[in-house]
């Protein structure tokens, strides 16, 4: 048998994240592969060894700003596919002077990463990233946009 995290691993640690009430970020960005990538002019590939500094795509202006949220209350639940799919709380970001084309998300967490990056102390980190339902044009809102980024699914 190959070496596998099998669905009932995936669920449990799942099911250890979005009950641990870890406070967390999500921001914006803007993914090669997401929804219309190849529309966006510039555009980040982040892949498994990426870390926050590789996402140069986040809405630039002066109002923007990643969100916080806390990591209880949210749902897990499975999709046809039979993947864990962990689904969150919308998120307001303003965006009213922000002129880019995002679509994708990032999750951030502290945490200090002994094997990885050995931090030493605890750091934020890239977590996890996602596709927005559609590439959104920032310049087409004029104070905010709500989003429901958090659902990341665990193949």
């Amino acid at each position: 048998m190959a070496s596998v995290f099998s669905d009932h691993g995936e669920e449990f640690v799942q099911d250890l994240v979005i009950n641990s009430g870890k406070t967390f970020q999500i921001g914006l960005y803007a993914d090669v592969d997401g929804p219309d990538g190849g529309t966006i002019g510039t555009t980040n590939d982040i892949t498994d060894s990426s870390d926050i500094a590789d996402i140069t795509t986040e809405p630039s202006g002066g109002s923007y700003a990643r969100q916080s949220d806390t990591a209880s209350g949210f749902t897990a639940s499975l999709d046809g596919s039979s993947n864990v799919t962990i689904s969150g709380t919308t998120q307001t970001f303003d965006v009213s002077d922000s002129p880019e084309e995002v679509n994708a998300y990032f999750v951030i967490v502290p945490y200090t990463s002994n094997l990885v990056s050995s931090d030493g102390s605890e750091t934020d980190h890239l977590m996890a990233t996602g596709y927005l339902d559609q590439k959104y044009d920032l310049s087409q809102f004029d104070t905010t946009v709500d989003l429901d980024p958090a659902e990341l699914t665990l193949n």
